[in-house]
């Protein structure tokens, strides 16, 4: 496994104890089966247990509210929230933050108002700006953008509410 993580394998020392992982005598080892054509074929109930799940269909947009009104409101908000994710310092919640944007920007996204793909690049942008890619890593924003868009496309925002025209 990655960084931080733990190899159980012949040969592996546990951190914890010291102790080794050691080959089974009645077994051949990995690379002499290899060589000689004889390793098994994996069952395949276990191959459908390892098998890697596929992602979750992305969510449609379910409704839409057309108009400049909703267009600029959508745009003022993501604005607003990659102002606040590119002021973050570390270590005050910028991942938390990112998260609840996308999840903000992605009730709009359901309603039309704005696309998927303008909200990953500005917050994408935002991430970088107050540093959150180069401290963590590029999929890793990626993946809580997706996250938290998706998240919110499936609470799309409710419909704006009509306010009386000001008299000039």
């Amino acid at each position: 496994r990655g960084s931080g993580g733990l190899v159980i394998a012949p040969g592996s020392i546990r951190p914890d104890n010291g102790k080794q992982y050691l080959p089974d005598d009645d077994h051949p080892d990995l690379a002499a089966a290899l060589a000689a054509g004889t390793i098994p074929v994996l069952p395949a109930f276990v191959q459908e247990i390892i098998k890697p799940s596929r992602p979750p269909a992305e969510p449609v947009v379910v409704t839409r509210q057309r108009g400049r009104r909703f267009e600029c409101y959508a745009a003022s908000a993501l604005e607003c929230v990659a102002r606040e994710l590119s002021a973050k310092a570390p270590d005050t919640g910028r991942n938390n933050t990112l998260n609840g944007s996308a999840y903000r920007m992605g009730r709009m996204v359901a309603r039309g108002w704005i696309t998927r793909s303008e909200v990953e690049r500005v917050l994408f942008c935002a991430a970088t700006n107050c540093g959150l890619v180069k401290d963590t890593d590029a999929e890793a924003v990626r993946a809580t953008i997706a996250s938290g868009l998706n998240a919110g496309m499936l609470q799309p925002h409710p419909d704006l509410k009509d306010r009386p025209r000001e008299e000039e």
